[in-house]
């Protein structure tokens, strides 16, 4: 048997109060199931499909980021806990990258970059424009708003690969971009008909590393263009980070709203949105409109 008063001081600190959490809240008599989770975001859309699979009492630990869950996994692999625990982390750019993480049956790495790519989808569009639009005055017609907003995001697809391509270079160099710091409402910018283009003249990839906090490394250019090759190549969900993805929707949901609005208004009618959709609300909103992952529901399938 494991010394896990030795595993626990050879975890680092940031480890120490989830892991001690897991072990003051575990027992082998009660019906727990113990779930580790990046951030709450990812707690809000997992929860919803473990709950309708699960009678568990569901017990969320937020480790703090993907390289924390790991090491909690680590430590938990080695406790009988382990048969009432589920880890769950995003896969980012782990594959474009090469990185080697350990595999194990009880954790789930999404297949796209994050949970958030799952949502951004055109009958989420739709079942918002439904569910949260009442407009009084002007018809909206849903169909054709779900058609051009799979238009306008595979634009944003090509506008934003450049910017991934960029993160790449940087990572494969041993830098960290805070991508947190990414203002997209300053790279681009929506038209009256919601088409998406760039907002940021000039030197963008100065811009990039001033508000990621990155500095300027010259000579990138031929990896920038290989980077962005590859990423051309490859599935935009599985690249375009999820935060960047589900701004893009908000953003266009937004104005599509405000689109409405003014068309009811010059008729002397109205538009309002109940509730609210907003960044910090969207995957709350988003998730009760997607069926189960195909592979999240492979996963609960066998461990829940």
């Amino acid at each position: 048997m494991p010394n896990f008063a030795n595993l626990l001081k050879e975890a680092k600190v940031g480890r120490v109060q989830v892991i001690h959490e897991f072990l003051t809240n575990f027992d082998p008599f009660k019906n727990r199931l113990h779930c580790f989770y990046e951030g709450r975001e990812d707690e809000i859309f997992y929860r919803t499909f473990i709950a309708s699979r699960s009678n568990a009492r569901l017990i969320a630990y937020f480790p703090g980021n993907k390289d924390e869950v790991y090491g909690v996994l680590a430590f938990v692999a080695k406790h009988a806990g382990c048969q009432q625990s589920l880890f769950f982390v995003d896969k980012d750019l782990s594959d474009v990258l090469g990185e080697q993480r350990p595999a194990h049956p009880r954790l789930f790495v999404t297949h796209y970059y994050s949970v958030e790519n799952y949502l951004v989808r055109e009958e989420v569009l739709g079942r918002f424009c439904r569910d949260f639009i009442q407009c009084r005055g002007v018809v909206c017609d849903h169909d054709q708003s779900c058609t051009d907003f799979a238009e306008a995001l595979m634009t944003f697809y090509n506008l934003i690969l450049p910017v991934m391509a960029w993160v790449i270079v940087m990572r494969r160099r041993g830098q960290k971009p805070n991508l947190r710091n990414l203002k997209l409402k300053t790279w681009f910018t929506f038209d009256s008909s919601l088409q998406i283009a760039n907002k940021i003249k000039g030197n963008r990839i100065s811009q990039l590393g001033a508000q990621t906090g990155i500095n300027p490394i010259p000579g990138i250019g031929r990896d920038l263009r290989a980077a962005l090759v590859d990423l051309r190549s490859r599935e935009p969900k599985c690249v375009v980070r999820g935060h960047f993805e589900s701004w893009f929707f908000v953003e266009y949901f937004k104005g599509l709203f405000e689109r409405l609005k003014a068309a009811a208004e010059k008729q002397d009618g109205s538009a309002s949105m109940i509730p609210a959709v907003e960044h910090s609300s969207f995957v709350a909103l988003a998730v009760p409109s997607i069926a189960i992952p195909p592979d999240l529901a492979a996963f609960l399938v066998t461990n829940v």
